[in-house]
Order: structure tokens, then sequence, then C-alpha cells
């Protein structure tokens, strides 16, 4: 299980069209962590193993990133 810890003072502030890679992270064991603008004040954070396979997608609001 990855678990990401985001302090409170670090908040996500975004410009990015819909669709557009806000980022992307090395997650443990060869995994990447990819976040994705919605475009509508949401994220969506997938997280794919390292063969490439998507392990979860989850909808974030980035008010609660």
């Amino acid at each position: 299980m990855i678990i990401m810890d985001v302090p409170p003072a670090i908040e996500f502030v975004t410009t990015q069209a819909a669709g557009d890679v806000i980022a992307t992270l090395d997650g443990q064991n060869g995994s990447t962590i990819v976040v994705i603008d919605n475009g509508d004040g949401t994220v969506t954070v997938l997280i794919k193993n390292a063969d490439g396979s998507l392990r979860m997608s989850t909808p974030q609001n980035i008010d609660e990133a």
C-alpha cells in the first residue's frame, strides 16, 4: 500500500487544461504516480505498476490534497 501524506501547508494550484498531467512521481518498487487535472477543480491520481498496468485510480478534490 502506498500512502501519500501531504502537509497542510502545501496547496495544489493549477492552471492546466483538462487532461493535462500535473505531476509524475516515482513510487515504490518501480511504480509511477501520475496526477491529472480534470479541469473542474479535481484531479485524478493514477498509480501504475512497474509493468505499466494500472494499480489504482482515485478522484481527489484539489482542496483536500
